[in-house]
């Protein structure tokens, strides 16, 4: 069962069913087997397959290389489940964690997040539907962690909001300064304009808009420090784990507004690399390769 208990197993004693043929029945992480035993009750919990990998951000994780870690090499054998899968619902994002996946789908300019059991497809909960560019959520802002979901939503003051991973109610919600130069859409060349970032590393979360990248405790829901680009633009924050650092582009000017779709055109000038403890630069140096997009 995927909550509550499974019923009074005690017949086991008898020669029932030994634990790894109950818990055969049962999905990893969330599922679990309740015996009654001498009068109590004892939880059995099925772990997540050791070569089972996570897809927890857009590009897997904060390190944004978009290579999974699952080593559980199979064959597709067959459709699991299948859901909200109707032409007209688009969907924007989709990640794994926790043995829960997570969808962020939209339809008629409104936008909903859906959480399901990934083994199953069992809806776990869905929030209701609100108006909002769905190219806004496309890339992100949406990323697990710490069986939470922390999701952002677009506004003054830039609002991040943290999920329950298994009920969707609210945990936390933590608001930071919006820069003030973000610019309207260009309508006329159809030009987008960056989303607002979102990524989990370490002890943090790393949140981005224009030109302005917060580093915020994800236990105290404080800002630790804050990296100005004083109006040039940032983008594409990637945690080294191993020298716990942020790599970060900065663009060669404001080049780019806020609310739009993805495909703006981003002129990286330079790359730096901040401490995650305290925001520090150690390095910063100009973009290797030109004008290119990133």
């Amino acid at each position: 069962a995927d909550s509550g208990r499974a019923g009074d197993l005690s017949h086991r004693a008898g020669g029932g069913a030994p634990d790894a043929e109950l818990l055969r029945c049962v999905t990893p992480a969330i599922g679990a087997v309740w015996l009654r035993t001498g009068g109590g009750w004892k939880k059995l919990v099925k772990p997540m397959p050791a070569e089972y990998g996570e897809w927890t951000h857009y590009y897997c994780d904060a390190t944004n290389n978009p290579v999974s870690k699952d080593r559980a090499v199979r064959a597709p054998t067959g459709m699991h489940w299948l859901a909200e899968s109707p032409a007209r619902i688009g969907t924007q994002n989709q990640l794994i964690g926790d043995g829960r996946y997570v969808g962020v789908f939209s339809e008629s300019q409104k936008v909903w997040f859906s959480s399901r059991n990934a083994f199953n497809g069992i809806q776990s909960w869905r929030t209701e539907p609100r108006e909002e560019k769905a190219n806004d959520r496309r890339f992100g802002p949406v990323a697990l962690a710490d069986g939470m979901i922390y999701t952002t939503e677009p506004g003054k003051p830039l609002k991040i909001i943290a999920r329950d991973l298994a009920t969707g109610s609210t945990v936390r919600t933590i608001e930071l300064p919006l820069p003030q130069n973000d610019k309207p859409e260009d309508k006329e060349s159809r030009r987008g304009g960056r989303y607002l970032g979102l990524a989990v590393c370490e002890d943090v979360l790393l949140a981005w808009a224009v030109d302005k990248l917060f580093c915020v405790d994800r236990v105290k829901g404080t800002v630790r420090w804050t990296y100005d680009g004083l109006g040039r633009n940032l983008d594409f924050p990637t945690h080294d784990p191993v020298n716990h650092r942020i790599g970060l582009l900065i663009a060669a000017d404001n080049t780019t507004f806020l609310f739009g779709n993805r495909d703006t055109r981003f002129t990286a000038a330079e790359v730096a690399s901040l401490s995650i403890k305290d925001g520090k630069v150690g390095w910063r140096v100009p973009y290797p390769l030109g004008t290119d997009d990133p």
